[in-house]
């Protein structure tokens, strides 16, 4: 008999919370148990971590929704289930899908978390309008945070409307209304995001790898929380480099490896090459070029070596979609452009 789980419990907030206390623990927990947070970790562990993500999302969409909600208040994850009561038509709604695939629950996340890290504009944003930023979220969040300065109105590149043209955060929609921050997108990674330290003057933090918690405009610092150290410290942008998973390499020489995805890759500066993890059995690190790894969307992105617009070198946007050899990169001020993998690394 599998016993159904107690969305309060997994968000750990009491039965009476209100609509900030629900984005609070979602943010809290989705931020913990991101698969990305855990790729290089040992199988089980990354294994369960996407269970508790895609079980938490699953939570909070039910939790933020106040029909949803009042359903599973009265008859559980089973109520949902049947549409609001002991049969699908005693409540007059739509049965709940409460099994979240980890599609579903990667898309809540960069619906919430990516557009407002920046860069995303109205693309990923809530419209609450049935619009096509909307599509895919469901109603009761556009409506939650439909209140939060004009999720729908986010328009212009990774701006929240109503928030002071704040680029937008974690901390600025989750926290008190009154918090304001300095512009920040596309130019400053996401919370959430992993990373790895390099040339910081504590060397005991050379290579470690963490987590974007935020960033403090008036100190230009990330605070990064350091995984397995049990602390966060202060760090310059320049000491942070951005570790993606779900990375894809094509076009190398060697034709096994083409087409795989990648455990996790960074860009190394000096070398002008990928660091490509999880591709060979012994668990050597390969160096590949930024034409052979094609990255995800949502990664945070420069602009390097074009040469008919020299000008655009060395701005900062983000991949709003991939296609064969050529990303689509939204950068501010600037119309979705089209670029090669080779012109494009992440930051």
């Amino acid at each position: 008999m599998t016993v159904s789980p107690d969305y309060y419990a997994l968000l750990s907030v009491p039965r009476t919370a209100d609509d900030c206390a629900l984005k609070k623990a979602y943010k809290k927990a989705a931020v913990k148990y991101h698969p990305d947070k855990h790729a290089n970790a040992p199988e089980a562990e990354r294994i369960q971590a996407e269970a508790n993500f895609k079980q938490i999302c699953a939570a909070f969409e039910v939790l933020s929704d106040p029909n949803k909600r009042a359903i599973y208040d009265r008859y559980g994850e089973e109520g949902l289930k049947t549409g609001g009561g002991p049969t699908p038509s005693s409540g007059g709604f739509c049965p709940t899908k409460t099994n979240m695939s980890s599609e579903q629950a990667e898309m809540l996340f960069q619906n919430i978390f990516g557009a407002m890290g920046g860069g995303m504009g109205g693309r990923q944003g809530f419209s609450g309008n049935g619009s096509k930023a909307s599509q895919g979220v469901p109603p009761g969040l556009a409506q939650m945070f439909g209140g939060m300065g004009g999720m729908g109105g986010m328009g212009g590149i990774g701006g929240m409307g109503g928030m002071g043209g704040a680029g937008g955060s974690m901390d600025d929609a989750f926290a008190k209304p009154k918090r304001r921050r300095a512009s920040s997108a596309p130019s400053m990674l996401p919370a959430g995001t992993s990373v790895k330290l390099v040339g910081l003057s504590n060397a005991a933090f050379n290579g470690a790898r963490g987590s974007i918690e935020d960033f403090d405009p008036a100190r230009g610092r990330y605070l990064v929380e350091v995984h397995g150290r049990g602390t966060s410290i202060a760090v310059a942008p320049d000491s942070v480099r951005q570790v993606v998973s779900s990375a894809t390499v094509t076009a190398t020489s060697r034709a096994e490896l083409n087409g795989r995805a990648a455990a996790s890759v960074m860009y190394d500066r000096a070398t002008k090459r990928y660091q490509v993890e999880g591709l060979t059995a012994d668990g050597s690190i390969l160096a590949l070029k930024p034409e052979s790894v094609c990255l995800p969307k949502h990664v945070h992105v420069i602009v390097d070596g074009v040469q008919s617009r020299p000008a655009l070198n060395g701005r900062k946007g983000q991949i709003i979609d991939v296609d064969q050899e050529r990303y689509l990169v939204e950068i501010p001020g600037e119309a979705p452009m089209r670029l090669r993998f080779g012109n494009v690394i992440a930051y």
